[in-house]
């Protein structure tokens, strides 16, 4: 089995951009459209499945550490640091990983600048079927983006957090 492809550091800024920069733009549209086309009232999709209703959460997820805004932008200086730093210095830069932690960097802008600019994040996605927060793009970013990253880690032979041993053993 081949190593996956490893990007330069410039092809990898560049594509890191892009997927930053797609995500926030996504995230910030459909909030805009949440804002505009929801202000009346929820719009059911598939009723009692999922439906577009306007939330604005203060807090976390399910509404935990309500209030807690500088406390979120202070995490997400530091994730978006981290981010940042893991990239440019241990990084493998496989298109995978590159593409993966754009999203969780776009996440975690989308819903900084909502807690910056407006003090809660717009959440519009609900699943009526079952008991889940309402949600949105940002989110999705950050938690697909997370969960991929994560498997990408634990199996991936370019992972920086497989053993180098174990990455040279065939």
């Amino acid at each position: 089995m081949s190593a996956a492809r490893v990007l330069s550091t410039k092809r990898s800024a560049i594509v890191f951009t892009i997927v930053a920069v797609v995500g926030v733009i996504a995230d910030r549209l459909t909030k805009v459209w949440a804002n505009i086309a929801l202000s009346s009232g929820s719009i059911d999709v598939i009723s009692g499945v999922f439906s577009f209703k306007l939330v604005f959460n203060e807090g976390a997820s399910f509404g935990m550490l309500n209030g807690a805004k500088v406390l979120f932008l202070v995490i997400t200086v530091v994730v978006c640091a981290a981010i940042l730093v893991y990239l440019a210095r241990f990084c493998k830069r496989t298109p995978y990983e590159v593409v993966l932690l754009g999203a969780i960097f776009a996440g975690a802008l989308g819903n900084a600048f909502d807690r910056a600019f407006y003090g809660a994040v717009t959440d519009f996605l609900s699943f009526d079927l079952i008991s889940f927060p309402v949600f949105n793009v940002a989110d999705i970013c950050i938690t697909c983006g997370m969960i991929l990253w994560v498997i990408f880690a634990i199996f991936s032979r370019n992972s920086f957090f497989r053993d180098k041993q174990e990455v040279g053993a065939k």
